[in-house]
C-alpha cells in the first residue's frame, strides 16, 4: 500500500525490542504528528480521523480504558488505565520524541506509561479519550497472542475471562469484524502461537 518499511538487522540488543524498534525508527518519522499504530491489533474505522484532531491542540493524545482480547485462547481484559494510553493507541507532535528516546535509560517494554508520566508531568497540554467510537463500539482493541514475535507486556500471558463464543469481542467491534476473526484458531498450542 505504499508503506515504508523498515527491518532491523542487529542482533546484539542491549535494550527490550520494542525499545530497540522505536530508537531505529525515529530517524525516519517524518512530520510533526506521529499516529501509533500496531499491525496486528484493531482500530475502528473512525480511528484516526477521532485521534489526529485531538493533535491541534495538545502534544500527546490518547485513548484510556484499554481493551486486549487473547484470539486463540478466546480471553479479554478490560484494563484499568485511566491516566495513560498504551503506545498502540497513542499520538503524539514530534515535540515527545525525546520522551520516547529516553527508553535508553528506563530499559523497559512500558515506553507508554514512561511517555505518558513525563509528558504530563509539567501539565502540558495533552488530551485522554475515552475508548468509544460514536457507533458505542471500541476505537482500538489490542489483538494480544497473535502470529509473530512474543508479545512483551502483561497482556500476553494467559489471564482474562473467558469469551468462547466470542460475545465479548463482537461487543467491542461489532458482528462484521469479528466474522473476519472467526478463522483463527481456538487453540492455545496452535502451531502460529508464540513459544
Amino acid at each position: 500500500m505504499g508503506q515504508e518499511i523498515i527491518k532491523r538487522k542487529s542482533k546484539k540488543d542491549t535494550l527490550p525490542s520494542i525499545c530497540e524498534n522505536w530508537l531505529a525508527a525515529i530517524p525516519h518519522l517524518k512530520g510533526d504528528r506521529i499516529l501509533v499504530m500496531e499491525d496486528d491489533d484493531y482500530y475502528h474505522e473512525e480511528y484516526i480521523a477521532t485521534l489526529a484532531p485531538l493533535l491541534d491542540d495538545a502534544r500527546l493524545a490518547g485513548v484510556k480504558g484499554d481493551l486486549y482480547y487473547k484470539l486463540p485462547i478466546r480471553k479479554y481484559q478490560m484494563m484499568g488505565n485511566q491516566q495513560h494510553a498504551s503506545l498502540a493507541a497513542t499520538v503524539f507532535t514530534s515535540e515527545m520524541i525525546p520522551f520516547i528516546e529516553r527508553c535508553r535509560l528506563h530499559k523497559s517494554v512500558y515506553i507508554d506509561c514512561y511517555l505518558w508520566s513525563e509528558g504530563t508531568a509539567d501539565n502540558a497540554d495533552w488530551r485522554l479519550i475515552p475508548n468509544k467510537a460514536k457507533d458505542g463500539r471500541a476505537l482500538h482493541v489490542g489483538m494480544k497472542m497473535m502470529p509473530g514475535a512474543n508479545g512483551l507486556g502483561m497482556g500476553h500471558q494467559d489471564t482474562g475471562a473467558s469469551d468462547k463464543s466470542l460475545a465479548m469481542l463482537t461487543t467491542w467491534i461489532g458482528a462484521a469484524d469479528t466474522r473476519l476473526y472467526r478463522s483463527i484458531p481456538q487453540d492455545a498450542k496452535a502451531d502460529w502461537m508464540p513459544s
